[in-house]
């Protein structure tokens, strides 16, 4: 089989790394916003290398819109070997420039002329163009909405990427595609220093807090007494600090927490020598991030280099190593992705589990699954709600009998902890034998669910055996010991790894299914099984690297499940998030295979009631989803509380005001009180607070919600978009914080963050921000408030007993001018940033001081999101006068005469304008 390969296209949700590597590896004689391939309509920005055309997008051509807002001056006209310039002097700069029939000359050198009439310009100032006689307008324009017709937000994120790849001085992104496995290895290993070295300094500049320690040695184990100052510091088991004397602060240790008293006031600390221990006294503590997930993506990718880790086939899917071919969009791969690995004969006709009842996979289900069985690499595609979880526990539910040697077992992994409890509900409904492995840090949490896991497991064994074998009672002791302080002594630990193994091999080798986070698939317990069969859900969450480390099991078969629409991994390092480390291996291939026929999407969501549906559906997945059934909404609610219209629970409240800045981030009081109101109103219909969700994307505003508002509903989730991912509620309140008359909204305008967090309600949905902030400057969000005013779900009020709807007259959305002066911002700090990313480039990565034996997986959880810095005085002065500037074009352009008459006297008009 030969997977199929399309061209490749953007929209505006592409995620903007993934148009990072599109432009960096665009080299077809093609408008880069349009694709018109005819040469002869196409001019060269000699400043980057891409072309463009003369076709208008709104008021301005595509060349013009590329130069003005990349500060570049310089094409070439086909066939695009010299530049334009004077024919006097080196002036290559086409905003001052002139031509008649035979010469080109700047403006500096017409000054001598005396036959100045006879020369015009190659810009048009009024027509916003390349004079037509120098490059010809093609005679269709391109249409908005077309899929190959950029938006104007698109277009700006375009040549913002074209800004950075020329400060990153040739260094090259993560690419769609690789020539050989050895560059592959390289450039993941590359980035996985850079963030390596991000996490080392982020150590080094996190703040120490005092506390008076008392020291107790118990053999192996030292015992700290707290007591607490002013300053408070959360402990928790498995915790890695640093530890430094007060009045000796740069001689420190490296210490783990293994056991912590019920009143946190005392907490046994392991030093990796025991000489390392301090005396009584005043301390200062913080904690230490340890890079180990990461050190495992390293060592993976170096086997993954010199070694035939998993099948071929499978191997050049992934680097999509393909065969040179000069047709571009006749691409294809000559090797075969048929699966050869299960046996056909087990083949199910109908996928059908007695356990289901009446809620049986659909037809999209259905046909994903029976996909899965005739590749060896599949990607599932599962908008919010199409039910992602079921069809991966359905596909383990009949591979387990699929299977050609049955000691073969399948890996069913995630990126994170919450999403494998997921996970292990369903096999557990299904009744499916299987063994989860926890990471050593993990496995005391209360946070997870231990089901099935296999320190449980082998808790169970010891009990059953010391019953029949009282002479393992001195091992029950020592295995005790070994869970409560998560060490032994030397002696006590060989003759507990010797029995341990026992019973861990016995326990693995008679499980068909393992389940635990992608990268504990590198656990040293699980190191030597073979997986021939990969499952992996939330595939878009994980980063690349970490989402190989269960394919290196010998990987005959791989099955990848994920939403490229909804958040990416988190990468704490700004160089390695431009360098492209924050795009999955799922995103990266959906990409590049786009209309592959080994990618299957759902198309039936369970969770939403439609009308929420309605707006991801036409702006992330392509109006191809449908709802099973209708989700019924609660009588009560619909006819008590205050929407718009009865039969769509969802509304826009405009909430003008209330931003404020603290500690580097936002909170606004006046949406506050809204969304107070909002809960209370909630509760007092009859829903319960623990079917209520608030999201917010500010750290402040979080904080302020818990502790100055809610802070007795303790029910009540409060959490950022990254928190709430694959979550849901039966109401959500979204509140966008910002408010402000430059149209600053930060990472708001992360079309993905917007997607989640509308996704995640099932009865209702209430958004609170500022109609002009958002629109202003942001596309997504443009459309989103359009379609509220189209439904006529825009409110206002100063309660939300009086909220009205508003008139379209009062609703005022921005419309982003091609010319806004918002990139001169970014070329401003462009090379600063840059510079420190380079620098951090070349820094080599310095090993750990200290490791300790057991070393915990810590996973790629996702993180709070960094706050917007403001902005600064000069750039809304700025703002405000483009503003002005925008007011006095529009009153220009009012008259048609004037125009013409303009255009007519041009020539004579020259040294004015210059």
């Amino acid at each position: 089989m030969e997977p199929k390969i399309t061209k490749n296209r953007l929209n505006e949700t592409k995620d903007d790394n993934i148009i990072f590597q599109y432009i960096q590896h665009f080299t077809a004689v093609k408008c880069l916003y349009c694709y018109l391939d005819d040469p002869k309509l196409l001019c060269q920005c000699k400043d980057c290398g891409y072309y463009f055309c003369n076709n208008k997008h709104r008021k301005t051509s595509h060349i013009i819109i590329h130069l003005k807002q990349c500060g570049h001056k310089k094409i070439s006209l086909h066939p695009f070997e010299s530049t334009l310039q004077c024919k006097n002097c080196p002036n290559k700069d086409i905003f001052k420039l002139y031509f008649d029939k035979e010469n080109i000359l700047c403006e500096e050198c017409m000054e001598d002329l005396n036959e100045e009439e006879n020369y015009e310009r190659v810009f048009e100032e009024i027509e916003k163009r390349i004079n037509p006689q120098i490059l010809n307008v093609p005679n269709a324009p391109p249409l908005v909405n077309r899929q190959d017709s950029y938006s104007e937000s698109l277009i700006r994120r375009l040549n913002e990427k074209i800004l950075k790849m020329k400060n990153l001085e040739g260094i090259e992104t993560a690419n769609i595609n690789y020539p050989s496995k050895k560059k592959y290895c390289q450039k993941y290993t590359q980035l996985l220093e850079y963030e390596k070295s991000e996490v080392e300094e982020k150590n080094k500049s996190k703040p120490f807090i005092s506390f008076d320690l008392k020291f107790y040695q118990d053999g192996e184990y030292i015992t700290a007494d707290i007591t607490r100052k002013e300053q408070e510091f959360i402990f928790y088991k498995g915790q890695f600090l640093i530890i430094a004397k007060e009045t000796n602060e740069h001689k420190t240790f490296l210490a783990k927490v293994i056991k912590i008293s019920d009143n946190k006031k005392i907490i046994t600390i392991y030093f990796s020598e025991i000489t390392k221990a301090m005396n009584d006294g005043i301390y200062k503590i913080k904690e230490n991030e340890i890079s180990f997930s990461i050190d495992r993506m390293i060592d993976g990718l170096e086997v993954f280099k010199y070694n035939d880790s998993f099948n071929e086939n499978i191997e050049k899917l992934i680097i999509a190593n393909e065969n040179d071919d000069e047709n571009e969009d006749k691409k294809s791969i000559k090797f075969s992705n048929e699966n050869d690995y299960l046996d056909k004969s087990n083949l199910p006709k109908r996928l059908y589990i007695d356990k289901f009842g009446e809620h049986q996979v659909n037809k999209s289900q259905e046909t994903a699954i029976k996909n899965c069985f005739n590749n060896k690499l599949t990607l599932i595609k599962g908008p919010p709600g199409t039910g992602k979880t079921k069809v991966l526990a359905t596909l383990a539910y009949f591979l387990c009998d699929m299977r050609k040697i049955k000691i073969d077992k399948l890996f069913i992994g995630a990126p994170s902890n919450r999403a494998v409890d997921n996970i292990s509900k369903y096999l557990q409904d299904l009744g499916l034998p299987f063994i989860r492995v926890l990471s050593l840090d993990k496995e005391f949490s209360e946070d997870i669910d231990k089901t099935n896991s296999l320190e449980e497991l082998i808790d169970k064994e010891i009990e059953n055996d010391i019953k029949k074998n009282p002479k393992l009672k001195s091992f029950s002791e020592l295995y005790k010991k070994k869970k409560t302080y998560g060490k032994l002594k030397l002696k006590e630990m060989n003759k507990y790894l010797e029995i341990i193994s026992g019973y861990q091999k016995k326990l693995l080798d008679n499980c068909p299914i393992i389940l635990a986070t992608i990268n504990n698939s590198a656990d040293i317990r699980i190191k030597d099984y073979k997986f021939p069969i990969v499952l992996i859900d939330e595939a878009t969450q994980a980063l690349e690297p970490d989402c190989l480390l269960p394919l290196y099991h010998n990987a005959q078969m791989v099955v990848l499940i994920g939403d490229e629409k909804q958040l990416g991994p988190t990468v704490k390092a700004e160089s390695a998030q431009i360098l492209g480390l924050d795009i999955s291996l799922f995103e990266r291939l959906c990409y590049y295979y786009e209309g592959s026929d080994f990618i299957s999407r759902l198309t039936e969501q369970y969770r939403m009631h439609s009308t929420l549906y309605e707006f991801s559906n036409e702006h992330f997945y392509d109006n191809q989803m449908t709802t099973h059934g209708e989700i019924q909404l609660d009588e009560n609610v619909k006819n008590e509380f205050p929407w718009p219209n009865k039969e769509i629970p969802t509304f826009f409240f405009h909430v003008q005001g209330g931003e404020k800045k603290e500690n580097f981030s936002y909170y606004n009081e006046n949406e506050m009180l809204h969304i107070f109101g909002i809960v209370m109103r909630l509760k007092k219909i009859g829903v319960k607070v623990e079917n209520i969700g608030i999201i917010t994307p500010y750290n402040a505003q979080k904080l302020k919600l818990q502790y100055e508002k809610f802070n007795k509903e303790t029910e009540l989730k409060i959490e950022s978009v990254d928190g709430f991912q694959g979550g849901e509620k039966d109401y959500i309140i979204i509140s966008t914080v910002r408010s402000n008359y430059s149209g600053a909204i930060g990472f708001l305008t992360s079309p993905k963050r917007l997607n989640v967090a509308l996704t995640r309600a099932r009865k209702g949905v209430i958004i609170l921000g500022n109609v002009e902030c958002l629109s202003k400057r942001n596309s997504i969000f443009r459309d989103l408030i359009k379609f509220y005013k189209s439904k006529k779900l825009i409110v206002k009020g100063e309660k939300l007993n009086n909220i009205e709807v508003m008139s379209s007259n009062e609703i005022n959305i921005g419309e982003i001018d091609d010319e806004d002066e918002e990139i001169k911002e970014l070329k401003d700090t462009q090379k600063e940033k840059m510079e420190i990313h380079l620098n951090l480039s070349r820094e080599t990565s310095t090993d750990m001081a200290w490791r300790m034996s057991d070393s915990p997986s810590f996973e790629n959880e996702n993180e709070e999101e960094e706050d917007e810095k403001e902005e600064s005085e000069e750039i809304k002065n700025l703002r405000k006068k483009i503003e002005e500037n925008k007011i006095c074009e529009k009153d220009e352009s009012d008259s048609d005469e004037d125009n013409k008459g303009k255009k007519k006297n041009k020539k004579n008009k020259k040294k004015g304008k210059k």
